[in-house]
């Protein structure tokens, strides 16, 4: 739930005493929630880049070797277009391999 941004309170009215049926008291929140609500979201983010790598490195993912390269290594795309003079002329790049018609 903390992943998902579902603010505290909320989350602790969800969670029942399971002998009242109310919702539990801030201090067993904090005895037994603590940890999973600061480093729940840490632990998300953990498993979602640890699958994240595994695809991009394990599976050869290519979408996934991209995003991992942007996000991390500051990896860009090349232009597709260059303006060479604002207003007068773009240069559209295409494939740099050439045909062979031969």
């Amino acid at each position: 739930m903390v992943c998902a941004g579902i603010p505290r309170a909320i989350i602790q009215e969800m969670l029942l005493n399971p002998y009242s049926k109310k919702p539990i008291s801030n201090e067993t929140f904090q005895k037994y929630f603590h940890g999973d609500f600061i480093y729940g979201k840490h632990r998300a983010n953990h498993a979602v880049a640890k699958g994240l790598y595994h695809n991009a490195v394990r599976c050869l993912n290519v979408d996934a070797q991209k995003f991992w390269l942007r996000t991390q290594a500051a990896w860009k795309e090349p232009p597709t277009q260059v303006v060479v003079a604002p207003g007068k002329f773009t240069l559209e790049l295409g494939d740099t391999e050439d045909d062979d018609t031969d």
